[in-house]
This record gives structure tokens, sequence and C-alpha cells, in this order.
């Protein structure tokens, strides 16, 4: 049997999947890095992938013009969410994952950034994505950055939603990495 697949979606250069692909690797997944911002094409659908992970990205979900390939991103996450395929989606991809799955996306009220430690919340530990990534040994850090100019807040999460974690600042900066079931 062969190593399960993970679409890797990057937004631009310099924010890769670092910790999360590290532990995937150690998961035994296979990553398939696509960079969109670089002139990879987006496959059509995830026939081919078992998971799939979408970066962040300074560009917010709605930003068609300045990252043209963001409308195939959201709808390979609305094909993620139809088919129950794992899907991590951090930043900004938890942003288009709000926005594909009918959820509402706006501006942070308040500037918050820092590193933070996130204690991972039951149903992450024991979701089938999520759970062998908050295996750590000890507790998983996050730099966290929200800006009132820049950084979008969940307004409306979709229905089925699994949430990671606490929000370390509250309700008006976006919440931590999560996905549809």
């Amino acid at each position: 049997m062969s190593a399960a697949r993970v679409l890797v979606v990057e937004h631009e250069d310099g924010t890769g999947p670092a910790q999360v692909g590290e532990r995937l690797a150690k998961q035994g997944l296979l990553t398939q890095m696509c960079r969109p911002w670089a002139g990879d094409a987006l496959p059509r659908n995830l026939d081919d992938h078992d998971a799939l992970l979408v970066l962040g990205g300074s560009m917010g979900p709605h930003d068609d013009e300045r990252a043209p390939w963001l409308p195939a991103v959201r709808e390979l996450l609305r094909q993620a969410v139809a088919r129950d395929l794992p899907t991590l989606a951090i930043c900004l991809g938890m942003e288009l994952l709000t926005v594909a799955c009918g959820g509402e996306v706006r501006r942070a009220a308040l500037p918050e950034v820092g590193l933070c430690e996130l204690m991972p919340l039951q149903e992450a530990v024991e979701d089938r994505l999520f759970g062998p990534l908050t295996h750590t040994g000890g507790r998983l850090r996050a730099l966290w950055g929200a800006f009132a100019e820049q950084r979008a807040a969940i307004v409306t999460d979709p229905a089925t939603a699994v949430p990671a974690a606490p929000t370390p600042g509250g309700d008006d900066v976006p919440a931590p990495p999560r996905r549809c079931r």
C-alpha cells in the first residue's frame, strides 16, 4: 500500500508547511507542493490526493485579482469538504475554507501579535487529521498575528467546522487552524 498523499497549497514564497510538513512526514505521508504564485497549476480535483493542506499568505480570501488562483483553491476546499477529505487550513487557508463553506470573514477589530501556546481541544485530539499533529510531547506553539488593517476575523464559522484550539485573543481575531467535516 502506498503512502497517503497530501496536496499542499502555498500562496507565496516563504510560507511553506514548516513544522506541519515535518509532522506529516513523520506520519509517513507524502506531500505534493503546489505553488500557484510561481506558476504551478492547481489540480482540477482531488482524486489523486488523500488530504489537503492550504497554507497562509498575505492576501485576503476574496483577493482574486491579486491572487487569481484563489477561486480554484476555494473550489478544491469545497470538494474536500464534500468528500470528507481530511483538510487542514492555516491562516489564509482557514479564511478560504470559511468562505468556501459559507462562512463570513471580516477585518480584525484589534491588532494582536506574539508567540502563543495552544492547548488542543479534545475534539481536535480525537480528529483523524489533527490528532497525530497534537502529540508533540509538549504544548503546541504558534506565532499569532492579527492586524486590523490586514488580517481577517471569522465572523461566522460553517456549522461543520472542527475547532482545533481556543482562540488566544478572543472572538475578534482569526480562529486557529480548523477544518470542515
